[in-house]
């Protein structure tokens, strides 16, 4: 169980359906996707462009919410934006994502099978 100030926050393994309809369409999400439908899935992306304070002017997110909110980012290896820290940073930190859970196949073909580089 995560505390932060008065608000104690249990670990959810996904952000209850309320957070995620009002952040979807959270003002740095065009910055990660494009279009709202693809949102959900790049979740703890948007979310960690935005600081405490910008979370905060967003109708219906109070202090239970942002707290629940950085409880799940942990959870991802994620964090909140810190005010003062550009956006250009915490983008850099992204890395790309794999659209499949699998192994890359040139990695398990490179590992199964040794090269021999000889003329």
């Amino acid at each position: 169980m995560a505390k932060t100030k008065s608000t104690t926050v249990k670990p959810e393994p996904a952000l209850p359906d309320r957070i995620i309809q009002l952040t979807e369409n959270a003002p740095y999400a065009p910055l990660v996707v494009r279009h709202t439908a693809d949102r959900a899935a790049f979740l703890p992306e948007i979310l960690s462009l935005h600081t405490k304070h910008e979370l905060s002017e967003i109708p219906g997110l109070g202090k239970a919410s942002i707290a629940t909110i950085e409880v799940w980012l942990a959870e991802h290896g994620r964090r909140l934006r810190m005010p003062g820290e550009s956006l250009d940073a915490v983008i850099c930190h992204f890395g790309a994502r794999r659209r499949h859970t699998g192994e890359h196949k040139l990695g398990a073909r490179l590992r199964s099978a040794p090269v021999d580089h000889r003329p």
